[in-house]
């Protein structure tokens, strides 16, 4: 089997994971794979001819499987943004969501 590239990846992850019914799928795929080479969303359409290896292939499938069985991108990543700030966070931790900031402003002085 010859190896795929990043957009190869990116649009079979995209497939399953919209087969799986998640929300956003493509965008979904990137910040899987962006977390797993340590890069960003954009380096990844920069680079989206760059081949993966067979293990990068490997471990992107098993967190696309994770995502398409429910668990959330924060738990698969181990971190979420929240507030300007980048938190470690695990299944032992609630996700801080995007309503939550509203709260956060509200309750600042100002």
């Amino acid at each position: 089997m010859k190896a795929r590239t990043i957009e190869e990846a990116l649009q079979g992850a995209s497939f399953c994971l919209e087969k799986a019914g998640i929300e956003n799928p493509r965008v979904e795929a990137e910040m899987l794979l962006a977390h797993l080479l340590e890069t960003d969303r954009l380096q990844l359409f920069l680079k989206r001819t760059q081949k993966l290896s067979s293990r990068q292939e490997y471990l992107f499938k098993e967190l696309v499987s994770r995502k398409a069985a429910g668990e959330p991108t924060a738990y698969i990543t181990g971190t979420k943004e929240f507030y300007g700030y980048r938190f470690n966070v695990n299944k032992d931790v609630l996700i801080p969501r995007p309503e939550t900031e509203l709260l956060v402003d509200r309750a600042l002085p100002g």
